[in-house]
């Protein structure tokens, strides 16, 4: 793939609300980057947005491409409308997938190309069991992957819960002490191996092929929000493909997630309890559960003690903090998954 297939590669990306003056920051990036198709779904966003993105849609009627939604359909619906679109694009050979607020860094898709030429696979095989993640400060998974996390600890363990398994509270523990003592673990630089895997990863920095999506399909629209998209990454590594962390291809967050804006805490357990919205706080517990049981659920017992272990945990907190009614809808969460499970059957069939 040469710089000049750029004008080939098609950005998605979803807005809500009234964020055009993150996604307009986003738009010049992209076009200054080289590209020259942009498909942005409007999930049924503010009036003022609507209005500054017809004007850019007329100013941009030969790069630009709105779709306007009626109702919001969370990121999941969002991104599958955007990816179906962009599947039929003619002008559309690669997609580079970018949240409203992901902004990249100058070089960031030359990063890319240069990447993808350099890995050593039939063209074909490429296209179908290949993406590519552009690196992102803000997401500790990145980071981990950097600093020499094998990709495999998240996904060779089963039976997790909420992200936790007594198992990994050695391994926890450890990496405590190596912080406070300030012990330096990695003598040979940031990258202890040449390829830096993703077990799954995130809509926003993600490249590859169109030909991609005949193999692992749609986001889930059940999800609506919230694990959609580990659960959508997830499916190309259980065919057998890779993702890519690529380190010197940057993606900026110029906007702070909801879970990174408690108190500086990265931490799940502290975000859930802290947060100021319920409703986030409600789908963030039933899709990462209901993520977990699609793939991850092997042995009941070490479930159960998993799930009695973290929620004992987390309802002590929630008793010190005084959150014991988030507790309760964190329960709530929990109780729903099942139902959920109902509704999907789908995903489940064509990866199984």
């Amino acid at each position: 793939m040469a710089n000049n297939k750029k004008t080939q590669i098609c950005v998605v990306t979803v807005t809500y609300g009234d964020r055009f003056h993150l996604l307009k920051e986003i738009v010049d990036a992209c076009f200054k980057e080289g590209v020259n198709k942009i498909i942005i779904i409007d999930n049924n966003s503010a009036e003022n947005s609507k209005k500054q993105l017809r004007e850019l849609e007329k100013k941009e009627i030969n790069r630009l491409k709105v779709i306007y939604l009626s109702e919001n359909k969370g990121s999941a619906g969002g991104y599958k409308r955007g990816l179906i679109e962009a599947y039929k694009c003619e002008d559309c050979e690669y997609i580079y997938l970018l949240d409203d607020d992901n902004k990249p860094v100058q070089g960031a898709i030359d990063k890319l190309i240069e990447f993808w030429q350099r890995i050593k696979l039939p063209e074909e095989e490429k296209r179908k069991k290949v993406a590519l993640l552009s690196y992102r400060e803000d997401k500790e998974i990145c980071k981990l992957i950097k600093l020499g996390k094998d990709y495999r600890d998240w996904i060779k363990r089963s039976d997790y819960f909420l992200g936790f398994h007594m198992l990994d509270i050695p391994h926890k523990l450890a990496t405590k002490l190596i912080k406070i003592f300030n012990i330096n673990t990695n003598k040979s630089g940031d990258c202890f191996r040449n390829e830096l895997l993703m077990p799954y990863a995130p809509y926003g920095g993600l490249f590859f092929h169109k030909s991609l999506l005949d193999e692992i399909g749609y986001p889930n629209e059940i999800f609506f929000t919230y694990a959609d998209d580990h659960e959508f990454t997830y499916r190309i590594v259980l065919r057998g493909g890779k993702i890519f962390l690529v380190p010197d291809s940057i993606v900026v967050d110029i906007d702070k997630s909801w879970n990174q804006d408690v108190l500086g805490l990265r931490n799940l357990i502290p975000s859930l309890l802290r947060g100021n919205n319920n409703y986030r706080v409600y789908l963030t517990v039933r899709n990462r559960i209901f993520f977990e049981r699609m793939y991850f659920r092997k042995n009941k017992i070490f479930l159960f003690f998993n799930k009695v272990l973290y929620l004992t945990y987390l309802g002590c907190m929630a008793l010190l903090a005084k959150k014991f009614g988030r507790f309760k809808r964190i329960l709530d969460a929990i109780e729903t998954v099942s139902s959920v499970e109902e509704e999907s059957t789908t995903i489940i069939s064509m990866c199984g």
